[in-house]
């Protein structure tokens, strides 16, 4: 709310006084007092990369990087403030609230890559692994009564006000994949790609699910017969089908979890009771792509246009299912069913000046999408 220029803002005094006349605290007032909120926060990156050209067509290649970041928030009010100014007891005066927040990654690839050129054809062959692992950890603490602005650190408070809470999270994941591509006289194009993928973060029963996927390709601006029509820069039709897993839930939500009773201990010592329902049996969402097209390319790109059709079928969609509160929970993650994304894009592009100082071009893209749900759990039924 503004204020008006003529209100007192001393009493008689020249003391500042701790409210205006409307009643609001006098923001000059609350500045000369300790009131503060400082946050700071540290981040390491490192990455190691390493080459080894074993052979001409045999090479070796690694990556491997770690990422530390701390940040720590700080927020007090003087016990002087007039958010006190209600209150007596001057052992429940200022406030103080401290939280930190550490996280820790490594992520770790690893390739062994061959490539070979025999005659009209050309061979790429590849193995690898990915391994990465993220942790998280947090505490938060509050504390009350502080006899000045200037003694606020946790050990003048009069009491823990906030008993000091922890978060902790981890999550790994692990890939072992191979690809082959080959090519023959830069016409004919194939390439087939396998993989296993492992997350801690699935039910103890479905970790790891293997993932495969293939494409094949016809450059047709390559045969001998489209010299006659050099005007065609490119002109490519290809197709592919595949699969890709998702993870897109939080660590410990596949997870069965208790949480302790820490406010009332027993003789064999502090009682748990189930906080949430876990799934051993929840496994990876999974996509099959197909995905044909077409593209081609005028007067080296002058004019370029391409149209694709796809059709996404996503089984064992991962989310929360709803159950009867009086199981003791209200949801639990589950695969739940099946949905269908088809469709076809089409995009063109045309250049109206390319020279060497000055480029202007046109874009155009169409795209339609239908979404069907093909199939529900019965736990949603």
């Amino acid at each position: 709310t503004k204020q008006q220029p003529y209100y007192a803002i001393h009493d008689k005094d020249g003391k500042l006084k701790q409210t205006l006349a409307t009643g609001i605290p006098n923001p000059l007032y609350e500045a000369t007092l300790g009131n503060f909120s400082r946050g700071e926060s540290t981040n390491l990156t490192n990455n190691l990369s390493f080459y080894w050209f074993i052979s001409d067509h045999l090479q070796l290649q690694s990556q491997f990087s770690v990422t530390k970041s701390d940040t720590e928030d700080n927020n007090f009010t003087d016990p002087l403030s007039t958010k006190y100014s209600s209150q007596d007891n001057p052992f429940t005066r200022g406030d103080l609230s401290v939280s930190s927040t550490d996280n820790f990654s490594w992520n770790v690839n690893a390739f062994l890559a061959y490539n070979n050129s025999i005659g009209k054809n050309y061979l790429n062959l590849s193995l690898g692994i990915n391994a990465q692992e993220n942790q998280t950890s947090s505490l938060s603490s509050q504390y009350r009564g502080f006899p000045s602005g200037a003694l606020h650190s946790p050990n003048y408070a009069q009491e823990v006000y906030q008993k000091p809470s922890t978060n902790e999270g981890s999550s790994r994941l692990f890939s072992a994949f191979g690809t082959i591509n080959y090519s023959y006289q830069n016409i004919y194009l194939f390439d087939l790609t396998g993989r296993i993928d492992g997350s801690s973060k699935f039910g103890a029963d479905k970790k790891y699910a293997p993932f495969w996927s293939t494409g094949i390709g016809i450059n047709i601006h390559n045969y001998p017969f489209m010299k006659n029509y050099a005007y065609i820069s490119e002109l490519k039709i290809r197709g592919s089908y595949g699969q890709t897993g998702n993870v897109n839930f939080s660590d410990y939500e596949a997870k069965t979890m208790y949480t302790l009773d820490d406010e009332s201990w027993y003789q064999t010592g502090a009682g748990a009771s189930l906080s949430a329902f876990g799934n051993k049996d929840l496994k990876w969402e999974t996509t099959n792509v197909l995905d044909v097209g077409i593209e081609v390319s005028i007067l080296d790109r002058l004019l370029y246009a391409k149209v694709s059709y796809y059709n996404k079928k996503t089984v064992d969609c991962i989310n929360s299912v709803t159950i009867p509160s009086s199981t003791g929970f209200t949801t639990y993650k589950d695969n739940i069913g099946e949905v269908r994304n088809r469709g076809f894009e089409i995009e063109a592009r045309g250049e109206i000046i390319r020279q060497k100082d000055v480029h202007m071009a046109i874009y155009a893209n169409l795209s339609h999408n239908k979404n069907t749900l093909l199939k529900i759990a019965e736990s949603l039924k």
